[in-house]
């Protein structure tokens, strides 16, 4: 069960307890939202799932806003509010898609998959 807008850990204890024993689920929308509190202490209060809608959104827009800011003034790359490629490449676990693509491509060139698309484009 879904809980739309608690406004205080009294409220979600009451829900919690009313409800013991069925999926309960809700929404922390931050800044400044209800419930600030940390997924263990949700979960104690008997929620099971807790949903954070915008939390990674506003703080992507911020780092983009930022970079953009930088890169129209001018500024270097700041390394340490930035990762590297190899990093970066981990996060997005390159490798794991890199293995998935050659299985699909049934790929066999030493090109990888971009020798494997030149070659298609070559035949046609």
């Amino acid at each position: 069960m879904y809980v739309e807008g608690p406004t205080s850990e009294k409220e979600l204890r009451q829900v919690g307890e009313a409800f013991k024993g069925t999926p309960l689920a809700t929404s922390v929308l931050e800044p400044g939202g209800y419930p600030q509190d940390a997924p263990a202490n949700l979960l104690e209060l008997g929620f099971g799932m807790v949903l954070y809608p915008a939390s990674v959104l506003f703080r992507m827009t911020s780092a983009i806003s930022q970079s953009l800011d930088d890169l129209k003034a001018g500024r270097p790359l700041d390394p340490q509010n930035s990762v590297d490629m190899e990093e970066f490449e981990r996060i997005v676990k390159l490798d794991d898609w890199k293995t998935i693509e050659d299985r699909f491509l049934d790929v066999e060139h030493a090109g990888g998959p971009v020798g494997w698309i030149k070659d298609k484009v070559a035949m046609t």
